[in-house]
């Protein structure tokens, strides 16, 4: 048994001993999709992930990550979602486009829910624009990818990046590329960027939504608008399709 599949077997060991039914259902409604969990405590399981991090770490190349990764993402367990994703938080210092690019792939390939996306996206995807490593324009090329969690990635990294620079360029870059995309989830990450960056640049947020109001994502919308009075927000419904005499 090689390193790779030591590390896997001790933290297999500790979801299954950690397992607990009230866990999951706690859990499962809050998704739709793709949530499949052994049932260990989110709370307990950070720290527990972040600890096995330190010790294996100094025994690791980025290869071996890279590896270990792909084991763990390929049993579909919301668990080993969670080690990949803290772990990627960890290692800032590997950071780089040809990491980034791999990203793209595991998202496209093996994430089933928001949960994981968004969690990508809160550190990781943000960290590597703010720190430079990719630039907003690199994340936004993934905007055509066939996969909805591909796309919701750009939102969100997007508004995660926002949060620390307040730029509204890439927000608008977003905005236009995928206000129409029809998908919900796609819909909820780009309507979450749009109502946020409002707060702060409610003109030119507005002047987006109008632009898209007869073509764009409903659920966008809904999100977008959600902290506007309620009678004002009704200038960026969809207008009725006038019937024909």
């Amino acid at each position: 048994m090689d390193k790779i599949d030591k590390v896997l077997k001790i933290m297999q060991t500790y979801f299954k001993k950690n397992a607990d039914p009230k866990i999951v259902e706690k859990y499962s409604r809050f998704f739709r999709e793709g949530y499949d969990p052994y049932g260990v405590d989110p709370h307990e399981l950070s720290p527990q992930v972040e600890e096995w991090y330190d010790r294996i770490e100094p025994d690791f190349r980025i290869s071996d990550f890279r590896k270990l990764f792909i084991k763990l993402m390929e049993t579909g367990k919301e668990e080993c979602f969670s080690v990949v994703i803290i772990f990627l938080r960890l290692m800032d210092k590997y950071y780089s486009p040809a990491l980034f690019k791999n990203i793209k792939t595991w998202v496209g390939k093996y994430f089933s829910n928001w949960a994981q996306v968004d969690s990508l996206c809160a550190k990781t995807i943000s960290g590597m624009i703010l720190n430079d490593v990719i630039s907003y324009d690199d994340l936004l090329e993934w905007h055509t990818h066939k996969s909805k969690w591909v796309r919701r990635c750009v939102p969100v990294g997007t508004v995660y990046g926002f949060y620390k620079q307040k730029d509204i360029k890439p927000v608008k870059k977003v905005a236009d590329a995928l206000l129409n995309d029809p998908v919900r989830e796609v819909g909820q990450g780009v309507g979450w960027m749009l109502r946020d960056a409002w707060k702060i640049y409610p003109n030119q947020i507005e002047k987006l939504l109008l632009k898209h109001v007869k073509t764009g994502n409903r659920t966008a919308y809904q999100y977008a608008c959600e902290k506007m009075d309620k009678e004002y927000r009704k200038k960026f419904r969809r207008p009725k399709a006038s019937k024909s005499a």
